[in-house]
């Protein structure tokens, strides 16, 4: 007889638990199971839940073992490092800070693994691992509409203030322990690392500029001086400066011997040694004089090299107090050129909203142009947190509309490659989602983005959440037949999401399991139900 082959419970991923029915426990988990006693727990249950011993072999391989328990929970023991990201608007009319949330989850004991099992698992059916992917996507949705009340206080004023981001962070730390108690979820540690501000970009970039322009005008003065030793007239200048002040120092020393004297003197004769002393320091003070017309004169003969100098110096500083001034350049129509209006974009979203949003906000979410010349992307385009202030509802409903009319006006670009004028389409059919798709509106923007780029995934990731959260009931028995096509829409666009580079893990996590619920309710189909079938179990090692 061969003895069972060792498994891994984690199965190659980074998971904190799993947990398996024994009906459908996937095949390259049945053997022995690899449970390190320091960093592994298992818990089995059947009529009675049973903590399995540290020390002892648990062999999921024999069939004996999988009859006796109905389900088995394993659980890392030790902390889990993951990130989310943080957008948070502390007032309607501030500016959103965005940041990442780093945080250390661990399970909280046997009692913490049993809480994980009801408050989790139990309410995810077919969800079989809490990984870091799924375990950030968990977070992510937890804390949605709860963000401002964990971090009230803070604000962009006290941002860098250390104080006042430990008290935050603490404060934030508390709140998610509270709301993760009854899944069993222990937060370890906290910490919030948040990007620049607008304000933060703008000040350090006023600050490299001044320094750029400090060193122009020291590198002028450099050159003049340098001109002026080389023109010989230096030499002499110091001469007389030096006569100057020699003859000064005498002179006044001379008074300072005499003053005695003179107070015996009449009012005349001190009137005539003042009138002396000051004809002599004219004297000197003249050939100083004469000597700095020299170089004056000198200096007219450089005229044309300073004063292009000067002038190139006067445009420098023209410039910076344009760039200062303004956040772009005009728009540039030429072949292959990006749309660079964003003053005409900001006027325009200004005018919809009647003023009320603040003009770096627009230009930070409306993003008109990819950096440095290089191919688009859709955040060159909007900015992609975007998504998640939505879901928050940091906006309104008219500022919503603002946005729809600025992306709606950059679509007439004639410059526009194909793959901008996708994203933009995709971005419009983001916010037309979040205004209920109004007669269509998003259908015909997200059709016309996939027209242009058949593999948008901004485009495919809005289709398909409009029509996952559409029909909640498709997902049950008896549906099929009603909402067959809307479910083989959803499952093609997931597998197309998943297989997509620029989709982020925790979004895959979650999209491989509602990838999963959709395939179980194909498998249904009387007909092609064994292809949907085979697909699961190829796809994600489960049988049904």
């Amino acid at each position: 007889m061969f003895s069972s082959r060792q498994v891994d419970w984690k199965r190659g991923t980074t998971a904190i638990a799993c947990y398996y029915s024994m009906e459908s426990l996937p095949k390259d988990m049945r053997g022995k199971v690899e449970l390190d006693p320091a960093t592994d727990s298992a818990m089995l249950y059947s009529s009675k839940t049973t903590i399995w011993p540290k020390n002892k072999e648990l062999d999921l391989g024999k069939s004996s073992t999988r009859k006796e328990y109905s389900s088995v929970l394993f659980w890392r023991t030790g902390p889990l490092e993951i990130q989310v990201p943080v957008n948070y608007r502390p007032s309607p009319t501030s500016a959103v800070l965005r940041g990442s949330m780093k945080m250390e989850l661990k399970v909280d004991g046997d009692l913490g693994a049993s809480k994980l099992v009801e408050g989790f698992f139990t309410s995810k059916p077919g969800v079989s691992e809490l990984d870091s992917g799924s375990l950030s996507s968990f977070v992510k949705e937890t804390i949605r509409g709860r963000v401002g009340t964990m971090l009230e206080g803070l604000e962009e004023s006290n941002l860098r203030d250390p104080t006042s981001r430990q008290a935050a962070n603490d404060q934030a730390q508390e709140q998610l322990n509270s709301i993760l108690n009854d899944t069993g979820i222990l937060v370890n540690g906290l910490n919030i690392s948040w990007k620049k501000t607008g304000g933060e970009k703008l000040g350090q970039k006023r600050a490299t500029l001044d320094r750029r322009r400090d060193v122009m005008d020291a590198k002028i003065e450099e050159d003049a001086l340098e001109r002026m030793k080389k023109s010989g007239n230096m030499d002499q200048l110091e001469k007389h400066r030096a006569e100057t002040i020699a003859s000064e120092f005498l002179e006044e020393d001379r008074t300072r011997r005499d003053t005695a004297r003179l107070r015996r003197k009449a009012e005349v004769e001190e009137a005539e040694q003042e009138m002396e002393l000051r004809k002599t320091i004219h004297e000197g003070r003249s050939k100083l004089a004469d000597a700095e017309w020299d170089e004056k004169t000198e200096d007219l003969k450089h005229k044309g090299k300073i004063g292009r100098e000067m002038d190139e110096l006067q445009l420098t500083k023209a410039k910076i107090d344009l760039e200062l001034a303004r956040k772009q350049a005009e728009s540039e129509l030429d072949e292959g050129s990006k749309d660079r209006d964003v003053e005409r974009m900001v006027r325009a979203a200004l005018a919809l909203q009647g003023g009320n949003l603040k003009e770096e906000t627009i230009v930070e979410l409306l993003k008109p142009e990819g950096e440095g010349g290089r191919s688009y992307e859709f955040s060159d385009v909007i900015n992609q947190d975007i998504h998640e202030d939505l879901n928050q509802g940091l906006y309104t409903a008219t500022e919503i509309d603002g946005f729809i009319s600025e992306l709606d006006r950059m679509t007439k670009n004639p410059g526009n490659s194909k793959e901008r004028l996708s994203d933009i389409w995709a971005g419009l059919g983001v916010f037309h989602r979040h205004r209920g798709n109004k007669g269509g509106s998003m259908d015909d923007a997200i059709s016309n983005s996939l027209r242009l780029n058949g593999n948008n995934p901004i485009a495919m990731k809005c289709r398909m959440d409009y029509l996952w959260n559409r029909h909640p009931q498709q997902f049950l028995p008896g549906k099929l037949e009603r909402f067959g096509d809307q479910l083989m829409e959803i499952e093609s666009l997931l597998e197309g999401l998943l297989a997509h580079d620029s989709v982020s893990d925790s979004d895959k996590s979650d999209m491989s399991e509602k990838h999963r619920k959709c395939l179980r309710a194909l498998s249904r189909d009387p007909e092609d139900g064994v292809k949907w079938k085979s697909k699961l179990e190829s796809s994600y090692g489960l049988e049904i």
